[in-house]
């Protein structure tokens, strides 16, 4: 109609901006409007006057209130969800401050020093039950092995501890002598080869091998130091040139540092460990390379020199024979006696302390074959605990290898978790038969002073990796 609005049957379709804020016009309004305004014409009163009509006066007080509620509705959600939001945008920025404010801090892994006096202290109590029969019938004394095997866990946990904030850089780093440079570990490396083969010309024989040198009071086996020589030694030369780790250059070069330069001489008198110092190398140089056929022609040419090295040697053709023949051959009691243990035990083994075996029977019952000593007293349910234990120890120091700060460092944790996990392997399968026998100690629980030392500074050397972790 007017200027005013647009009526259809159903009301004000448009309705100025003029009138939104305020409540529909009432006739007396209108002509005050007039009065105050003369511009005004008739018309637009009478335009005005339509909004009087009752139904169409209802139906625009109905809109209008219906807006006035939304427009209270999006006020009220606004005074609620603006303050919400910006909290929530505030929080993330003020831990991003937090964070950037604080200090880098070290990741040092305590629940591995739980488990390595958890399996100390394991370790001891077994051998004084399986070795106080012997301790008291050669030396007089039923704690003579726990004596001794307390004090060199005493020995290595400090040795431990001290390792683990020297950094494992200091090791492979260069440094001055004079005029010349060199690195700590191939200093390192050079006396153990001195020391292995000074065996050949001083070393004790035992068991039909020469391992130990006795240098005064002193005796110790220099296999066990030469593993962490090999640990060391490899991950320096595969962590410095990881890229070209899988060439054929630096497959000759681990080759001759590490394989011809260490091991043989060891596998020549002490194959158990000449086997397990391969494992640390060959695992080491197939993880850290991108290309791994050059090492799977290397552990090819392991297993032919291990062929090679057995035959080589008489005594070591005769514990084949002992193997195949355990049942009839009267030299393999050391073994079935080792069965026979582990079978009496059942599940849950005779309690501690009741054990049968260790009563003369088992020739190596606190060495060697501690296992069998131990499973006749703890039973399957024990070693099953005890397995999961080393398992455990195993996955921390993988989680350490996984998270370490270079390759360096990851390599060094997975030459100590291979080593673990080999002689635990291979101890196992001595007592169980499934291989021919061989000298492997069982770690933490076999009696031997240099091989608890040697395995708890390696412990270190992952301690120290995980000090270098930053979260």
């Amino acid at each position: 109609m007017g200027s005013g609005g647009k009526y259809t049957g159903d009301g004000f379709d448009d309705i100025s901006s003029g009138y939104k804020k305020e409540r529909v016009y009432s006739l007396g309004d209108a002509f005050d409007r007039k009065k105050k305004n003369p511009s005004t014409t008739s018309k637009s009163i009478e335009e005005e006057k339509i909004v009087e009509k009752p139904g169409k006066n209802k139906r625009l007080k109905r809109s209008a209130a219906k807006r006035e509620a939304e427009e209270r509705n999006e006020r009220k959600e606004k005074k609620i969800v603006r303050p919400l939001e910006e909290v929530m945008r505030a929080a993330p920025e003020k831990r991003t401050t937090a964070v950037a404010s604080d200090k880098k801090r070290s990741y040092y892994d305590f629940s591995i020093i739980v488990i390595v006096l958890f399996l100390l202290v394991a370790g001891l109590f077994s051998l004084y039950s399986v070795s106080y029969y012997s301790s008291a019938k050669y030396y007089g004394d039923a704690m003579f092995y726990v004596k001794r095997q307390a004090i060199f866990a005493v020995i290595g946990f400090a040795l431990m501890i001290g390792i683990s904030f020297v950094p494992y850089h200091f090791y492979t780093a260069s440094i001055k002598i004079g005029k010349f440079g060199t690195r700590p570990v191939f200093l390192f490396y050079l006396i153990c080869i001195v020391l292995e083969m000074a065996i050949l010309l001083m070393g004790i024989a035992a068991g039909g091998s020469k391992r130990w040198i006795q240098l005064g009071p002193i005796k110790f086996e220099p296999a066990e130091i030469n593993k962490v020589a090999v640990i060391l030694m490899t991950a320096l030369l595969i962590g410095k040139s990881a890229r070209n780790a899988g060439k054929l250059f630096e497959f000759f070069r681990v080759l001759v540092f590490v394989m011809a330069g260490l091991i043989l001489p060891i596998a020549k008198q002490n194959l158990s460990s000449g086997i397990i110092m391969f494992a640390i190398a060959f695992v080491i140089c197939f993880v850290g390379s991108d290309k791994k056929r050059w090492w799977i022609v290397l552990l090819i040419i392991g297993a032919l020199a291990a062929i090679i090295l057995v035959k080589s040697e008489g005594y070591r053709g005769d514990r084949f024979i002992k193997w195949f023949e355990v049942e009839t051959n009267p030299d393999s009691y050391q073994v079935r006696e080792g069965l026979y243990a582990i079978a009496s035990g059942g599940l849950f083994g005779k309690s501690f302390g009741q054990g049968t075996v260790k009563l003369g029977y088992l020739v190596e019952g606190h060495t060697d074959e501690i296992f069998a000593s131990i499973c006749e007293e703890i039973g399957v349910f024990g070693i099953a605990c005890l397995l999961l234990i080393y398992l455990l120890l195993i996955w921390r120091i993988k989680v350490i290898a996984d998270n370490a700060p270079d390759a360096e460092g990851g390599l060094i944790c997975v030459g100590v978790m291979v080593q673990i996990a080999v002689q635990v392997a291979l101890n196992i399968c001595v007592a169980t038969s499934v291989i021919p026998s061989t000298g492997v100690t069982l770690p933490f629980f076999s009696y031997g002073g240099t091989a608890l030392v040697i395995l708890l500074v390696e412990i270190g050397l992952v301690l120290s990796v995980s000090m270098r972790i930053t979260e």
